[in-house]
């Protein structure tokens, strides 16, 4: 199991990690160079940030088509269904986070479906690119944000 991050459930995670015993089996990256290559060898992501990197973070790991367990933010909501294509938490909750995590790691076919709907929902929603999808979402906003006035409806 590889977690990249470094959010206010790591503590927790490692507490709970070490109570079971099952330390050599988990790697915490905070600032990884090659994400890439830790996703495609892990069985399970989790991220705890909810900063813009970890937002482009989850999008390449969909893309990628690793499963996910990760902090619940207005973006993810947006793009990811909880139990379909991801698993979100409450960032605060550990008990949500362990379970949803027990759930994924104990179910191949689970694992197998989240990573292929990540995928296809990457491949339907971002035009096969996420940069191009971060910089319409982007747009989309900052056009919600700053509406001309002569454009109002009547």
């Amino acid at each position: 199991l590889v977690v990249l991050g470094d959010g206010s459930a790591r503590q927790e995670f490692e507490k709970r990690i070490e109570f079971f015993g099952i330390k050599k089996q988990i790697i915490f990256e905070t600032k990884p160079k090659d994400v890439v290559s830790y996703m495609k060898s892990a069985d399970v992501l989790i991220v705890t940030d909810t900063d813009e990197e970890s937002e482009d973070l989850v999008l390449r790991a969909a893309a990628v088509g690793i499963p996910m367990v990760m902090t619940r933010t207005s973006k993810r909501e947006d793009i990811f269904v909880d139990g379909e294509s991801a698993l979100l938490c409450n960032p605060e909750n550990t008990d949500e986070f362990s379970l949803k995590l027990n759930l994924l790691m104990n179910d191949i076919p689970l694992r197998k479906h989240m990573a292929e709907m990540s995928q296809n929902m990457i491949k339907a929603k971002f035009h096969d690119d996420p940069e191009r999808y971060r910089k319409d979402y982007r747009g989309s906003i900052e056009r919600v944000f700053f509406i001309d006035e002569t454009t109002k409806l009547k």
